[in-house]
């Protein structure tokens, strides 16, 4: 029993050891993971009409946990080989490569190629990955597209301006010999591959009319050289100078007298840059916009209003500056606007209040008139007169449809009535006239005092035009001013003299007690001196 126990003991210590040296054996040699790479293959174009040159795509994606090195790919029969590097675990690469297709592939219409990378294993073994691309042959189409570029038809004298003409090779086949010509320009390219383009630049000074005929000439490579052509169509490039264009359009050809018409001005800028750009009202002279600013070719829409009084015509003027300094003046055509009644007419009513109707003296009394216009056009230059004064005030305009009110100041030397009118031109150019009813003032002293011409200037910023002389007035006060400055200089005379006669007495004061001062010291003795 004892042997047999040992032997059981010695079995199982040699079980365990070869179990232990299977497991370091197995942790050692990990079994190889061959393939790490899913391998794509695309040929771009892929149909070619002869042989010719193609752009490979590789797409390599790594799904593994391991790293694959050396990655490399070369023709099916291993030649031509060229490195990729590395493509690491999970990471997915595209690797980009031009390639020559000879006649038999595109005969064959299939491109064969391998990708190779070490093993993991690290054993130096190398693991394949077979890689196909169908590429089919098709017939020839020789194509191009020829087009030229110019910035404007009208050019700014003597400025320079860029002609690009492309060419696109839009057909299957290579395009060799290309040339470009207009006029004076001819350049040329060696070659042009299907769907690649080239840009030819003329550069030209426009001084006179210039003329542009482009053409264009090539070669197709589809074996039996076809030449290919086209021409441009022919344009002209006109210099021109610098200008300002003003339009001036209304939302409205009649409207009634109060409503108001709507302008739409549109400026632009022809032959080169326009700045510090002004617009005005060319009929009112009033600014309708400022420091605006124009590139060649560029324009600008503004809106406006009027107010509609009575008929007129409309238009707006513009003043800018070119790039050399020179000024630049553009005026809108006239646009007229009717008024919506069948005629204009203009009918003054004139009325006239003394607003102090009885003064306690002699002087001046306030009169209001008013001036309604009853019509639907503004009347203009309008005179008011008195009867006894002659022209009393000149309206520039009364306007249509308003009542407008001016104080008056009228001399009033006794009691007695004063008479006002007015005088204006209708709108057929005939005079009219129209009298108020007379005013009454009176001088009474329970009345209220008169007025100053200094207040009505108050209320009014504009005199009179004519106010009947009040001399009588001015020399009174001219005298009483006289009065006051002889009481004045009579006032000064006696205080002079009072204190003159002031100082004299403090003068004889000082002497008596200065003489008291000496005499004192005697009496105390009880004697006079000798």
């Amino acid at each position: 029993m004892r042997r047999l126990g040992k032997i059981l003991i010695w079995a199982l210590t040699c079980a365990f050891l070869c179990a232990q040296g299977f497991a370091m054996s197995e942790e050692a040699t990990p079994p190889p993971l061959r393939r790490l790479l899913n391998v794509s293959l695309t040929a771009q174009p892929d149909s070619l009409v002869a042989p010719g040159e193609v752009t490979l795509q590789f797409q390599l994606t790594n799904t593994s946990e391991y790293d694959a090195e050396n990655v490399s790919f070369s023709l099916a029969d291993g030649a031509q080989g060229e490195s990729l590097g590395r493509v690491a675990a999970g990471a997915s690469q595209t690797f980009t490569r031009k390639y020559s297709v000879s006649q038999e592939e595109l005969d064959a219409g299939l491109l064969s190629f391998r990708v190779t990378h070490d093993d993991p294993s690290g054993d130096g073994s190398v693991v394949e990955y077979p890689v196909e691309c169908a590429l089919s042959r098709s017939q020839s189409a020789p194509a191009l597209e020829f087009t030229r570029q110019v910035p404007a038809r009208s050019v700014t004298s003597g400025a320079d301006v860029l002609l690009i003409y492309r060419v696109r090779n839009t057909g299957n086949v290579p395009l060799t010999d290309i040339r470009v010509q207009d006029g004076e320009f001819d350049r040329r390219l060696d070659r042009l591959d299907c769907g690649e383009s080239h840009a030819f630049v003329n550069r030209i000074t426009v001084s006179q009319s210039t003329r542009s005929s482009a053409r264009v000439s090539c070669v197709a490579q589809d074996g039996e050289n076809t030449s290919l052509q086209q021409q441009l169509e022919e344009i002209t490039l006109q210099p021109v100078s610098p200008s300002l264009e003003v339009t001036l359009t209304l939302d409205k050809q009649t409207g009634p007298v109060g409503g108001t018409v709507n302008g739409v001005v549109t400026l632009a800028a022809a032959g080169g840059d326009v700045t510090d750009i002004s617009l005005w009202d060319a009929v009112n002279g009033t600014l309708m916009a400022d420091a605006l600013e124009l590139h060649e070719g560029e324009s600008v829409t503004l809106t406006c209003a009027w107010p509609i009084r009575e008929s007129a015509a409309y238009r707006v003027r513009a003043r800018g500056y070119a790039a050399d300094g020179s000024v630049l003046v553009g005026v809108s055509g006239e646009v007229e606007l009717g008024l919506s009644g069948e005629f204009s007419e203009i009918a003054l009513d004139i009325s006239a209040a003394a607003l102090t109707p009885v003064i306690s003296r002699s002087g001046y009394a306030r009169v209001e008139i008013a001036l309604e216009n009853t019509g639907n056009t503004d009347a203009r230059d309008v005179v008011l007169s008195e009867r006894s004064q002659g022209e009393v005030y000149r309206f520039a305009f009364v306007p249509a449809g308003e009542t407008t009110y001016k104080d008056c100041l009228v001399p009033v030397e006794a009691d007695g009535e004063f008479a006002f009118s007015v005088a204006y031109t209708d709108a057929q150019g005939n005079l009219r006239t129209a009298e108020a009813a007379p005013v009454s003032i009176q001088i009474d002293k329970s009345g209220a005092e008169p007025e100053s011409v200094s207040s009505l200037y108050g209320l009014d910023s504009e005199a009179p035009v004519q106010e009947i002389s009040g001399d009588g007035a001015y020399l009174w006060m001219i005298a009483l001013g006289g009065g006051v400055l002889v009481v004045l200089i009579i006032i000064l005379v006696v205080s002079h003299d009072r204190d003159r006669r002031n100082w004299k007495m403090q003068k004889i004061r000082r002497k008596k007690n200065s003489a008291k001062r000496g005499a004192t010291p005697a009496a105390k003795r009880g004697g006079n001196d000798v």
